[in-house]
């Protein structure tokens, strides 16, 4: 099953959703929500490639692009060393205006000549990304109509610019004809892996780079062709090299600003910052709001409030949460030392488990 950002809501969830939208001070911020979470599911991201954003509608700001390299750790010992990462630069839009007309998981832009599956189907996965943060992915492309993966009616208002970007493969990040360099093999056994943690199933998707004649590319471990598999901007990524020699891995594309919705979900969450250049403290991260409906959950204990994990490149796992003890509230670790200062740096990934059986919107600061 494909993974998609945007899915249907219960009635209440969408309710609550909207009650918060409308009480937002747009003229205040005329580009963003403050707030919109609800209940929701999954998550995307690229590199650049140069291509046009459609002449009748511009961004009304000026992309800024940036190039960034991180380093995958060679193996040093007899087992394969783990890179934690995440990919910090999106790709450039291909088309951009303002959305007129919404109705339920669709809305219209008359300025848009789009043709027929533009965006979607056999030109490979899109998305459309709203100025309030809010990203879906695109189901369905006409004339002047795009059909979403779920309903925004009442989250996005008329009026509201969106851009419509592709999402990054594993071909487009790390090159169809294995550009970056991991090693490859006749077998998966030898080759190097890129995992991706899969939300709904709470496993690990494996792909490696085949060189058996006939089969060459990127394949998962049941020899499916796997260069289009998707990578969402805000997706983490583990890369498990066999080769002794550290790697490094370019990224060359648009830098993304505004503020980023996430969707969190129970259970674990695999996540990066989509940072270019800023690093985030704990504190910074906007993370813990008060309210578990909109943020982590709090606790007197690491054991019942939400946990955020970070492996460093010896495999060990650091453990952080936020205390509610009198005296001793905000980030701390297992030991209760304060934390909040922590960096989570441009390019790194941390796990996220969420407790509670519903999920919130992670609003990532914006660039």
């Amino acid at each position: 099953m494909t993974p998609i950002r945007l899915i249907s809501f219960s009635q209440s969830t969408l309710i609550k959703a909207r009650q918060q939208l409308n009480a937002a001070d747009r003229a205040e911020t005329p580009c963003r929500v403050s707030t919109v979470r609800w209940q929701g599911l999954m998550l995307g991201l690229g590199s650049f490639i140069a291509l046009a954003t459609q002449s009748h509608a511009l961004e009304t700001v000026s992309p800024t692009y940036a190039a960034t390299a991180l380093t995958v750790s060679g193996q040093s010992t007899s087992q394969p060393a783990t890179t934690y990462l995440a990919l910090q630069v999106v790709q450039p839009a291909l088309s951009a205006g303002v959305a007129e007309s919404i109705s339920a998981n669709t809305f219209s832009d008359s300025a848009a000549a789009w043709s027929a599956d533009q965006f979607n189907g056999a030109a490979g996965a899109h998305f459309v990304e709203f100025d309030s943060g809010l990203m879906a992915d695109i189901e369905a492309t006409s004339n002047d109509t795009l059909t979403l993966a779920g309903d925004i009616e009442g989250l996005v208002q008329p009026g509201e610019a969106y851009r419509v970007r592709p999402h990054s493969t594993l071909d487009s990040v790390f090159g169809a004809d294995n550009a970056a360099g991991l090693t490859a093999a006749s077998n998966p056994s030898d080759a190097d892996h890129i995992m991706l943690f899969n939300v709904q199933t709470q496993g690990t998707d494996i792909y490696w780079f085949s060189t058996i004649p006939g089969f060459e590319g990127w394949r998962n471990l049941l020899m499916q062709p796997a260069g289009s598999q998707t990578v969402y901007p805000e997706q983490g990524l583990m890369i498990q090299r066999k080769s002794p020699e550290d790697l490094l891995i370019a990224q060359n594309g648009q830098v993304k600003t505004g503020t980023t919705l996430v969707p969190i979900q129970a259970d674990y969450n695999y996540l990066g910052t989509l940072k270019t250049r800023t690093t985030l403290t704990l504190e910074q991260l906007g993370l813990y709001t008060g309210d578990s409906a909109t943020g982590i959950a709090e606790s007197t204990n690491p054991t019942d409030a939400d946990n955020l994990l970070i492996i460093d490149a010896n495999g060990a796992t650091q453990l952080y949460w936020y205390s509610a003890i009198g005296g001793f509230e905000g980030w701390r670790d297992v030991l209760m030392n304060p934390v909040g200062t922590t960096a989570i740096a441009p390019g790194s990934a941390f796990f996220l488990n969420r407790k509670s059986d519903t999920g919130f919107f992670w609003e990532i600061p914006a660039e």
